[in-house]
């Protein structure tokens, strides 16, 4: 059975929990020692399902994970339960919970409870009859969150005040368990005097100041700063929101500029170092980027979560700047050079793409006004890739190519200065010492992950090379599995992770899995696109981006389409819109003959692609952003930004791999390139695939859901 328990101090205390074991210290506060003093503690809600609960609580109205814990002791002379480990989190305001402010909810799930229903007739029930909690303005976009998620029912809202009070907004809703919970937008209580004003207490029972656990006080943290307070405030004008939005949207277009400024001149560059026309050397020269750009992604997000996105953001535009400087000065030091040059440069858009998907998503509320935004930021993906092709087309051709890189150190230089005057300043969750920076940033996570996707990337573009004969190829191979199974074992017992693994609920994690499906997908249809068209249509690189530019109009058409009907369609339709345009156009390039008009296959595969990249891009994003709280938004952008950049640089080494063994030593590109592209057909049917089954999964939910209300489970 689904129920509510008050337990005091004297619970936790049982459980052997001390200052060192707990990450989020539980005020108590200072008193005599011969006054006897009472305190609620915290309250403890046994579900059904802790990951339905969690998905409620946590993905639903934004509660922060404060601790996985399993209480263990006699629970059956406590509790009459059969067990005695009960697996459980710890839930709350992280910022508000450390300063002593609010309380917390322990979630518990007993292996042995009694399922029975607990949606009460009307009128209420006796005995605990709710859970509140404090939403400030968040309360319509709460709903909006649980409406997406499938949870809390139908909303009971309603508007007073009590006596001289400010008018307020309350919203009754229900867990998956159907107990009540109650959604307050009265003024968030951040500190004990901002309580006082809404709560008076009783001065002679309670002290003014908060202590910290063993009566120690804790005034080792900054002023506290609310959920209201983390927010961005973007520009009030219209000219200067659009200046803002458009510095943010500057990030993608260099970020794949950087994509584009290499792969529009391959052959060019092949002929400058003097490796010709090897594609398993050729592919590292886009891959090495891509490869950098997923893989510190991963800590990016986190380094602007706790040190301020607008700072990362900022350093992201001169770091690309420094180092695609640096590697126009590669043509006389060889392809190694250039190859770490273009993997630093890498480093760059790490930075920029989630912290500038994070000011985004932190500077607007769910609904369509977001979803335009983000709809603008990936529209510019498509063009940024054509116009960092044409930029080094047009040096390749007038001048050499290094003028190119160039040209793009000086844009991202005046980007990074934009930034510090547009950007909006984005404050950070107050700083504790409880934990250490090892502890917050996870270093030990950063550490295994990346070197996982690292090493496991390397082993994908190297092997084509080596024909899969070096040992080393196997040795780093079962290297990056052992860094992967560390990371995974890490990460499951962090207390910050990098990927909160209980926050992936199930349609987040088909999400991320189509979408790493179609953006490898496109990784293989635009290296070897450009490549047929060069080789085997004789197009130069200049004509070659004025073909390829209706990709930037289709982007930004699909772009704007998507942030329209995101509100009217469900993630997996538009999820499978995006599945089915990655496959069709690698299916178009796949059986396209080399002497073909332009508009018949090659101009309808260029203006499909990009409907593949826009509706994946801001629904991903959007569905992430809105499932993940405010100070978190750092995670939800770095997990998106990481599966598509990595999955580009995945999909290029899977390639090169097919391309490699079907190409008869070099003699017959055309069939490695056929094979390429049938790979990335393999890879979006995937996409589609996933996309099916997961709506088979959603529908069987519904139906169980239905049965349970008709027979008065729920």
């Amino acid at each position: 059975m689904a129920r509510f328990a008050v337990l005091h101090l004297l619970l936790l205390l049982s459980a052997g929990l001390t200052r060192a074991s707990l990450p989020a210290q539980i005020p108590t506060f200072d008193h005599e020692a011969d006054t006897p003093h009472y305190a609620v503690h915290h309250t403890v809600v046994s579900a059904s399902s802790l990951s339905k609960s969690l998905r409620f609580y946590v993905d639903g109205l934004g509660l922060d994970i404060i601790r996985k814990y399993n209480f263990q002791g006699d629970l059956t002379t406590l509790f009459g339960t059969k067990t005695s480990v009960l697996p459980g989190y710890f839930l709350g305001d992280t910022t508000s919970v450390y300063n002593g402010t609010d309380g917390v909810i322990y979630l518990v799930e007993f292996p042995d409870a009694k399922k029975v229903p607990t949606v009460d007739p009307e009128p209420p029930n006796t005995g605990l009859f709710l859970t509140s909690f404090w939403m400030g303005d968040r309360i319509n976009a709460t709903l909006e969150r649980l409406e997406r998620l499938g949870m809390g029912g139908k909303p009971h809202i309603a508007t007073f005040s009590f006596g001289s009070e400010p008018l307020a907004t309350y919203a009754t809703v229900r867990d998956p368990d159907g107990a009540r919970v109650l959604l307050v937008s009265r003024p968030y209580i951040n500190s004990i005097e901002n309580a006082n004003a809404v709560m008076p207490r009783n001065d002679d029972m309670i002290d003014d100041e908060v202590h910290g656990v063993d009566g120690e006080h804790n005034d080792s943290s900054t002023p506290t700063v609310s959920h209201e307070d983390l927010d961005v405030k973007r520009p009030q004008s219209l000219s200067g929101e659009i200046a803002f939005i458009v510095v943010v949207c500057m990030a993608q277009l260099v970020s794949q500029a950087g994509l584009g400024q290499v792969i529009s001149i391959l052959p060019i560059l092949g002929e400058s170092f003097g490796i010709g026309n090897n594609m398993s050397q050729l592919s590292w020269f886009p891959a090495a980027y891509s490869l950098t750009v997923g893989t510190f992604i991963l800590g990016a997000g986190r380094l602007g979560d706790l040190y301020g996105h607008k700072f990362l953001f900022v350093a992201g535009f001169f770091w690309l700047a420094i180092w695609t400087l640096i590697a126009a000065f590669a043509e006389s030091s060889g392809p190694v050079f250039f190859c770490c040059c273009r993997a630093l440069q890498g480093i760059g858009p790490a930075f920029l793409l989630p912290n500038g998907m994070a000011i985004l998503a932190r500077s607007y509320e769910p609904g369509r006004r977001k979803e335009m935004v983000f709809s603008a930021f990936g529209s510019t993906a498509p063009s940024g890739f054509i116009f960092g092709g044409l930029v080094s087309a047009l040096a390749a051709k007038y001048h050499s190519w290094p003028w190119g890189f160039w040209f793009m150190a000086i844009l991202e230089a005046v980007c990074g200065v934009l930034a510090i005057a547009l950007v909006p300043r984005t404050p950070t969750p107050s700083k504790e010492t409880t934990h250490s920076l090892w502890a917050r940033m996870d270093i030990a996570g950063c550490v295994t992950g990346i070197c996982g996707l690292i090493l496991f990337n390397f082993v994908l573009n190297l092997a084509p090379g080596a024909q899969w004969q070096r040992p080393y190829i196997y040795i780093l191979l079962i290297a990056s599995v052992v860094f992967f199974g560390l990371f995974g074992y890490i990460e499951r017992r962090a207390t910050f992770p990098l990927i909160p693994f209980s926050a992936i609920t199930p349609d987040i994690s088909f999400v991320l899995a189509t979408l790493a499906c179609g953006w490898a997908a496109f990784g293989v249809w635009v290296f070897y696109g450009w490549e047929f068209v060069q080789n085997f249509r004789g197009i130069s690189p200049l004509f070659g981006c004025l073909q390829f530019s209706p990709a930037a109009i289709s982007g930004f058409v699909a772009a704007f389409t998507a942030g329209l009907i995101l509100q009217k369609l469900p993630a997996n339709v538009v999820m499978m819109i995006s599945a089915a345009a990655f496959c069709t156009a690698d299916i178009l390039y796949a059986t396209m003959p080399i002497k073909q008009s332009y508009w018949a296959q090659l101009f309808v595969s260029i203006v499909v692609m990009p409907w593949g990249m826009e509706m994946s891009f801001p629904a991903s994003n959007i569905l992430l952003s809105n499932a993940m709280p405010q100070e978190h938004q750092g995670v939800s952008a770095s997990l998106v930004a990481t599966i598509m950049n990595y999955a580009i640089s995945l999909g290029l080494g899977l390639g090169a791999i097919v391309e490699t063994n079907l190409n008869k030593n070099e003699t017959d590109l055309l069939r490695g390139y056929r094979g390429a592209w049938y790979l990335g057909v393999g890879l979006a049917a995937s996409g589609i695939i996933l996309t099916i089954v997961f709506a088979l999964y959603e529908h069987r939910g519904s139906i169980r859901t239905k049965k349970k209300v008709a027979s008065g489970q729920e």
